[in-house]
C-alpha cells in the first residue's frame, strides 16, 4: 500500500478483473474498501511519484454510485480525468482497494 496522504493509502498494484460485488468482497475481506472517484484521481495524479502501477490503463470500479439506478462510476481510461457509469451487471474490471489510516 502506498500513503497518498494523512488520510488513506491505496494498493500499489492494480487488482485483476472482477465483478462489482466481488471487488467490494475483495476489499472488505482485507479490511479495506473499494476507493473513491476522488481518492482514485488524487493517487492517479501521483502515480509515478508514490511508484503505482496501471492507473489508467482501463476502467476501474470505485464506490461511487451513478446518478442511475443499479449503476456504479467508472474511472480512469486513458485518463486520471476520465469517468462514466456503468451496470452493477455490467462486464468485470479491474480496481483497487483504499485503506482509510
Amino acid at each position: 500500500m502506498s500513503a497518498v496522504n494523512e488520510q488513506y493509502c491505496i494498493e500499489q498494484l492494480e487488482r485483476p478483473v472482477a465483478s462489482f460485488l466481488d471487488a467490494v468482497t475483495a476489499c472488505a475481506a482485507l479490511g479495506r474498501r473499494l476507493c473513491s472517484w476522488a481518492e482514485h484521481y488524487a493517487a492517479c495524479a501521483r502515480r509515478v511519484e508514490l511508484g503505482l502501477e496501471n492507473m489508467n490503463n482501463d476502467w476501474e470500479w470505485t464506490n461511487n454510485t451513478s446518478n442511475e439506478d443499479n449503476s456504479v462510476r467508472m474511472v480512469a481510461f486513458g485518463s486520471c480525468t476520465n469517468a462514466g457509469n456503468r451496470l452493477l451487471t455490467a462486464a468485470p474490471a479491474t480496481f483497487h482497494c483504499c485503506f482509510t489510516r
